[in-house]
């Protein structure tokens, strides 16, 4: 059985989009888009049985503007809404989710996924069940690949960090977030230069995965009280997941033949209109996460 965790933040229409992208899936139980809008449910009760728990992440909005969501999905039953009232962040919102979905079922797989992510490859988890069979991994992180740029944004990075390129990182975050005031178009800039790790066209183990979408294996789920940990408000959960792995023998699995659409961070864009708090955003929470990570692979010892 398989399971999805959807991280639900800003606008509907881009969550309904994740949701139909999933029901549209060859091996899941066919239901047309008219029906899936008219609230209807499937037609019938054959294919693959699936369970898709949206946390609703939008603390912001109103219990009205919040319902609309509820609401829109009441009478589908493999839909279920997760309302957090509290502020979280992506670990904590992920880890809520991720605790209520294991008390629903036995899953095998469960896949977690920004709302702006949408699954175009019909035959994606019959590929995630043959792939973990010859594979045997833990986790899965298939080819994210951006709607807007063409960028393969998975894997992030093909090891974790040194504590010089940390130090380096929290630093200049924290200097970047001091000079914005007066010089964001220069800071912005910057970060825009910043070059990630080459994009692999090859099957490669050890990666850190992007955390826009990934596979949780049934060994990691049965073990595994949280899927973050420690947690971060916002970056590097992907490093510390990566990290726990490590430590605890889990394999990282990254195969490019597996392949999301992610559009750009929508959510995120739509939370910091202006470029100056979307800066801020960034670079704040950026420097924060990478202490938490630091302290995690390093101890106190910063130096």
């Amino acid at each position: 059985m398989f399971g999805f965790i959807i991280l639900h933040y800003g606008d509907i229409s881009v969550t309904d989009k994740c949701i139909k992208s999933i029901l549209a899936l060859e091996s899941v139980r066919s239901c047309s888009v008219s029906e899936l809008s008219d609230n209807s449910g499937f037609p019938d009760d054959s294919g693959e049985k699936v369970k898709i728990l949206v946390i609703d992440n939008d603390s912001d909005k109103t219990d009205q503007e919040r319902d609309e969501l509820s609401r829109r999905y009441k009478d589908i039953p493999e839909v279920e809404i997760l309302q957090i009232k509290e502020k979280a962040g992506f670990s904590h919102a992920n880890n809520l989710g991720y605790v209520r979905i294991k008390e629903q079922s036995d899953f095998d797989y469960l896949i977690v996924a920004n709302n702006d992510i949408t699954f175009e490859q019909k035959d994606f988890l019959k590929n995630v069940s043959e792939n973990h069979e010859k594979y045997k991994w833990d986790i899965l992180s298939p080819d994210v690949l951006s709607s807007s740029s063409g960028e393969h944004q998975s894997p992030i990075a093909t090891k974790g960090r040194t504590k010089a390129e940390l130090n380096k990182t929290i630093f200049l975050n924290k200097l970047f977030l001091i000079l914005l005031p007066i010089a964001y178009k220069i800071v912005g800039k910057k970060l825009k230069s910043y070059k990630r790790e080459g994009f692999t066209d090859r099957r490669k183990t050890g990666i850190v995965p992007c955390g826009a979408c990934f596979v949780l294996s049934k060994s990691f789920i049965h073990d595994e009280a949280r899927i973050f940990d420690p947690e971060t408000e916002f970056y590097y959960e992907e490093y510390i997941l990566h990290e726990r792995c490590r430590r605890k023998g889990y394999t990282i699995m990254y195969d490019p033949s597996m392949q999301v659409i992610h559009a750009d961070g929508v959510s995120t864009k739509g939370r910091a209109e202006k470029e100056k708090q979307r800066l801020k955003f960034l670079l704040g929470h950026t420097a924060k996460s990478a202490e938490v990570y630091r302290k995690y692979m390093y101890g106190n010892e910063v130096l």
